[in-house]
Order: C-alpha cells, then structure tokens, then sequence
C-alpha cells in the first residue's frame, strides 16, 4: 500500500470518526470509553497522529511556514475568549487541497491549501472551521454517537505497526477503513454544519471577512466538477452541498466585514510554499520573473521574495541578496527577510557578518523558533555548541513538542562529550518523529552513562524508558491480537 495512501486513509478516517462493526475481526485496546474521551485522551490520540504522519514524512516541517500558520491560528482563537484549549497547528506535505482537525487540538494543513487559497481571509476560514470541530468536540461526541474510536485506535496502530511488519498493518488498515466505510456520514454533516456556523462567527470576530468561507467552498465545489472521480481531498472528509454553501453565506452576510486579511505575509508564505514544492527552480524562476514583468501578481513584495529564494536555491547568492537586502528596507523587521538574508551571507562565506546578524535578530525575537533554530544550526557548524545547547535548553523549556531542535541540542551535547545528555535528546528527536523503538535504544544507551548522571537525569531516564516500553507493548499487543 503506497505511504501517500496509507497517510490519507489516516486523516479520512480521523476526519469523518466513523465506526467499526462489532463483529470485526481486529480487537483493539478501548482508547475511550462509551461515556466519552476525556481531555488527556484526545491529545495523547491527536498526538500520537502527529508523531506518525512526521514518521511517514507527512510533516512539511518547515519553521517559517509552521510559525504563520500557528500565529494565523492564534488570531482566530484569540477572538473568543471561552476557548482555552491549547492548539497546534502544523503543516502537512502535500499538494492536495485539505486541512483536517484532529483530537486533543491538533489541525493539520496541507501546503496545497495555502497555495489555492486566494487570500488570508479565504485560509482563515478553513482554520475557523477546522478550530470548532475541536471547540464543538466532534471527535467526542461521534464517539459517544457511534462507539467509533477503535477505528482510529487501528489506524494508529497499523501505521506504527506497518514500520515493523507491513503485512500487519495493511491488514489493519484494510480492515479498519472497510468497516468504516458504510456509514462514513452518518453524523459528518451535521457536524460540518455547525463548524461551518461556529467558524464563520469566530472568523468575524477576528476581523476577517466571514464572506471568504461560503465563497471558498463554493469554488471548491466548481473546481471539483473538473476532477471527475478524484475531487479535492477536502471534499472527500468534508462534503459540501448547495444547501450548506447557501447556509454559510446567509449567516456570512448578517455579520460585519473585518479589514484584516490579504496580509503580504499571507503571499510570502504562499510563495515560499511553491518555491518548497517546486523541483525545478530554474523553469519556476522564469514564471515568476514573467510575472513580475507583466504585472500579474498580488504582492509585489512576495514575488520579489520568491525570486530571492529562487536566485537561492540556483546558488545564485549575490543577486539574491542584493533583492533582499532592498525588502529589509522597506521591512526590516520581517523574520522571513532576516533568515533569508542570513542563508545567503554564509553561501557567500561571510561567517562574522551572519553570526551578528542572527545575534542581533534573536535580542528582537527572543522566542521565535525559526531564528533559534537557523542560528543554533549555524553554532554548530561554526563550533560553539555550548552558546547552541544554551540557547535550545532555553526554547525547549516553552515548548519541547519540536523534534528538530532536540536534534540539534543532540548535536551539541556530543560536541561537548556529554554523551548521556546526547542520548537523552536524540531519544526525544525519535519518538517526536514517530520511531519510539529507536528512541527507546538511546534511552538505554543514556542509561549507560550513569556513571556521568545525577539523580534527576537518571530519575528522568528510567521514567521515560517505562513510558515509551509501555506504548511498545500496547502496540505488539494489538498486533498478536
């Protein structure tokens, strides 16, 4: 069964929580009882997802990107002041039009959402609609509805399992998502419904125009017409009607229009995502110089930015340069500006003059994990990991759900010959990018050191190594079973 397919089955059925029969032939361990999931359960479920999808390199895990589509997020939620679940958003690596919400306040979008969308507004309303399933619970109440969680208990599970044993977990899978299938939207409309109510109202509050999602939907909707038996996949787990589009715009045009949205950053990252997808930045380079000569774009600040990254990848790094040394100043204060012109310092060699300038943009954006990480990769390879082990402590003390900066301070704990902290870190790395076995292995290595340890490392090391034993048994578990 091909990963992509694998991948999608996963957010299909996530998606659409259906269920499976009693008489199915896989048993598999109660991740929720028919009274309900509790808040524990639905991030530990929506998390275990996440790590798998960044196992089958689902995950588009780049920081830029990943750091708007959180900041863009935030906005909406910070507009209702009832929610108070911690969200993550994150971006998924592939083409296909689709964002999904799953338990515990994970959101998933694909890059080829950000590219069809035509304004801040029109992505917004998508993240709207994606925040109320999980605001409403729809996972916990299709749960209760349909006793339906063991489907997603087998998904997680054949996945995990089909690293090891490929004939398990396609067994599972087909299995699964056969049972799920006839009665795949049962309760999927009406929740729909009230996401697209719930959304349009908190899309409005943040001060976009509640207008975008209706319109968005209902391009969709056209578009699909054109793809004959293969319509979007956002259609596939979320169907659209007539009915729901004309629901969505009467209630859209009771509300006030808001003035944000159509941001530039909106278009930057639109750009940077195409300039990620695309395999031939000489051919892409050309479009995007065409365009920018005939006057066929939204922002003439996000074209020039997608021909600096071009120049970039053709290591043309002086033109490059030049270009976005010319938006800082009109911008100097753009993240996206100050790591691009950073990357193309050290391709052109200058080692001083990138380490003040990432000093300098880390005392304006203390916090912000783009900057560490490119700053803290580059300490690395200048050969001061005791300034990059201090520097990702410190981020990972906030928020330690970020697999790459864990490798990092992996990285520069070896530098320093402190193997046991090495292996501790590179432990997480694996099990935040769905390997626990692996990470399981670097927390036995670590505990070989303890001779080097004190009480609380090698306290934290044998409760991490019970943990992550725990997971792998409930896994061969349901694989015997």
């Amino acid at each position: 069964m091909p990963l992509k397919y694998r991948q999608y089955i996963l957010i299909y059925v996530c998606s659409l929580f259906t269920a499976i029969p009693a008489t199915a032939e896989i048993q598999l361990p109660d991740i929720g009882s028919s009274s309900g999931l509790s808040q524990t359960q639905e991030y530990r479920t929506g998390e275990a997802i996440l790590r798998n999808l960044r196992r089958s390199g689902g995950v588009l895990e780049d920081p830029l990107i990943t750091e708007y589509i959180n900041h863009l997020g935030y906005k909406l939620i910070s507009a209702d002041a009832s929610i108070q679940q911690h969200f993550t958003f994150f971006v998924v690596n592939d083409a296909d039009i689709n964002a999904f919400a799953l338990p515990g306040g994970f959101i998933g979008v694909n890059y080829g959402l950000i590219l069809a969308t035509e304004s801040e507004s029109e992505l917004a309303s998508v993240l709207a609609h994606e925040i109320s399933h999980i605001t409403q619970r729809h996972h916990a109440r299709s749960e209760e509805e349909q006793s339906n969680i063991p489907v997603l208990a087998a998904v997680i599970a054949a996945i995990i399992l089909g690293g090891q044993d490929p004939q398990v977990g396609q067994a599972a899978l087909a299995t699964a998502v056969g049972s799920a299938a006839q009665q795949q939207l049962t309760y999927s409309r009406l929740h729909e419904q009230e996401a697209d109510r719930v959304g349009i109202d908190l899309l409005a509050a943040a001060g976009f125009d509640p207008r975008s999602m209706p319109a968005f939907f209902e391009k969709l909707e056209k578009q699909s017409r054109l793809y004959g038996t293969q319509p979007p996949e956002f259609l596939m787990t979320h169907p659209v009607t007539t009915s729901r589009i004309a629901d969505a715009r009467n209630r859209a045009n009771k509300l006030p229009i808001g003035s944000q949205g159509d941001s530039s950053t909106f278009y930057m990252m639109q750009a940077r995502s195409r300039v990620i997808a695309n395999d031939n930045p000489k051919a892409l380079l050309k479009v995007v110089t065409d365009e920018f000569s005939s006057g066929h774009y939204h922002d003439k600040e996000a074209i020039e930015y997608e021909q600096a990254l071009l120049q970039q990848r053709l290591e043309h790094h002086q033109p490059a340069l030049d270009l976005i040394a010319k938006l800082r100043k009109q911008h100097p204060e753009r993240i996206a500006y100050i790591l691009l012109q950073a990357e193309l310092m050290q391709g052109l060699g200058k080692v001083k003059e990138t380490e003040t300038h990432y000093a300098k943009s880390l005392e304006l954006y203390p916090d912000n994990r783009a900057i560490i990480e490119e700053y803290c990769a580059f300490l690395l390879k200048q050969n001061q990991p005791a300034k990059a082990k201090m520097l990702l402590r410190k981020a990972l003390l906030s928020n330690r759900q970020q697999p790459d900066l864990h490798n990092l301070l992996s990285q520069a704990e070896t530098a320093l010959g402190n193997e046991a902290h090495a292996h501790e870190a590179l432990a997480e790395y694996y099990y935040l990018s769905g390997h626990p076995d692996q990470a399981l292995t670097q927390l036995k290595l670590a505990l070989k050191k303890q001779d080097s340890m004190d009480f609380y490392q090698l306290s934290r090391i044998e409760a991490r190594i019970q943990e992550v034993q725990t997971e792998l048994r409930e896994l061969a578990g349901q694989a015997t079973q």
